[in-house]
């Protein structure tokens, strides 16, 4: 079971087998771990998002990875809350 910080219910994660994969155990555990950090994970690329609102572009020679960057972290939050 995955709970929040605050004790309140995130998820359950079941180990199985069906369909002709067999879910190891490794498996499970990080896809736990993902899925309890995931609201975490949410709220930092909302941050970093809201940083590249703030200061705008950068107009140095390394503006095309801080444009990576923000169209990275914007498709993640889109995929996240949509």
């Amino acid at each position: 079971m995955i709970v929040d910080e605050n004790g309140h219910f995130i998820a359950a994660i079941i180990s199985m087998t069906g369909m002709g994969k067999t879910f190891l155990k490794e498996e499970t555990d990080a896809n736990a771990k993902l899925i309890a950090a995931a609201p975490q994970l949410l709220e930092a690329l909302m941050n970093i998002v809201a940083q590249f609102d703030m200061i705008g572009s950068n107009q140095d020679e390394h503006a095309h990875l801080d444009d990576a960057i923000d169209i990275i972290a914007r498709l993640a939050i889109e995929k996240a809350t949509k």
